[in-house]
């Protein structure tokens, strides 16, 4: 039975975090792998998309954003939890999407009452390459890249770097 729990913790290192966190993350790298699918798909010619599955990829990497922001403000606020360098890597992981998450989700710009307008929405379309892209005050974001960044992040997570469960960090907030 030992062998088992170490076994599964080595392969869901998260699941000593919060187990939900870890089916959250399992689900967001699932959805990762159904935008990359719908964006190969979505890729007709160098000239040429499909309109309609582009746009399926799109709603789905809206929720995507929306998702992976929300697992990695928790993990960012329950940061000593989780080793130094793994709570370092979280923050800036978190910060970066934070910046498109608000255009996605409220339709205003990140610290500021103002609308974004169009912002939120595919900014480019790279053909070669099979990615979107959005411009957010003049930085790019390509879905292939953060999808990839997130993956990396949580693949590095090790049972190493987890220093507690969640739920014991409310005992230590003020």
């Amino acid at each position: 039975m030992e062998n088992a729990v170490a076994d599964m913790l080595k392969k869901h290192p998260l699941i000593a975090f919060s187990p939900l966190t870890d089916f959250q993350v399992t689900s967001l790298l699932d959805v990762a792998v159904e935008v990359e699918r719908l964006l190969d798909a979505a890729v007709i010619s160098d000239q040429s998309v499909d309109g309609v599955t582009l746009n399926k990829g799109y709603a789905l990497l809206w929720l995507w954003v929306l998702g992976a922001f929300e697992v990695l403000r928790t993990m960012a606020q329950a940061r000593i939890c989780f080793s130094e360098d793994l709570a370092e890597r979280i923050v800036i992981q978190k910060r970066y999407l934070s910046r498109l998450r608000m255009p996605l989700s409220k339709q205003e710009f990140q610290g500021k009452a103002v609308a974004s307008g169009l912002t939120g929405f595919l900014s480019g379309v790279d053909t070669k390459s099979r990615d979107v892209s959005f411009d957010v005050g003049g930085v790019s974001y390509s879905a292939r890249t953060m999808l990839h960044d997130f993956r990396s992040l949580i693949s590095t997570v090790s049972p190493t770097d987890i220093k507690a469960r969640h739920d014991s960090t409310y005992s230590c907030r003020s």
